[in-house]
């Protein structure tokens, strides 16, 4: 990680083992800078939910960072690799997935991380956390967008 690099660990889950009220949590750092937001999203599958938390990263990065390393941390191998394997085509999610792919043409250095799901770096135990947060608020807080995307 070089000290101009953007870092955003980024988690999604739902209440349930398949589809359920979801949750994101998002955690970016840039040089001293720290970033933390989460939301509660609505029944979604987990899927779902771990491209939400990407989808909104989106809106924390501002113009200046086009030019920027950023690096976007998962540890959902199914996001990964749908935005980045051209072998990978999604059948479900589809215009999410290619929303996603879209908001990230417009950075010159942008890559996705696989993490693991446990014993990763700890800025994504950070995102995780945000993630179980925002399940057990009790405000839904859904991004009205981001609900046609998932097709509510």
């Amino acid at each position: 990680m070089t000290q101009d690099e953007i870092s955003i660990y980024c988690d999604g889950g739902t209440d349930s083992l398949h589809e359920g009220v979801g949750g994101i949590g998002i955690y970016m750092t840039f040089k001293e800078h720290k970033k933390m937001t989460k939301a509660k999203i609505g029944t979604v599958s987990h899927n779902q939910a771990d491209l939400a938390s990407v989808w909104c990263a989106f809106g924390l990065l501002k113009e200046w960072a086009v030019d920027k390393e950023i690096r976007i941390h998962s540890d959902s191998e199914y996001v990964v690799s749908v935005l980045t394997n051209p072998r990978w085509t999604p059948s479900t999610n589809i215009e999410l997935v290619n929303e996603i792919k879209e908001k990230a043409s417009k950075y010159k250095h942008l890559v996705f991380v696989k993490v693991p799901v446990i014993g990763g770096p700890a800025e994504f135990d950070i995102a995780k956390a945000l993630a179980i947060e925002a399940l057990s608020s009790g405000e839904m807080n859904t991004v009205t967008y981001l609900e046609k995307l998932l097709g509510r």
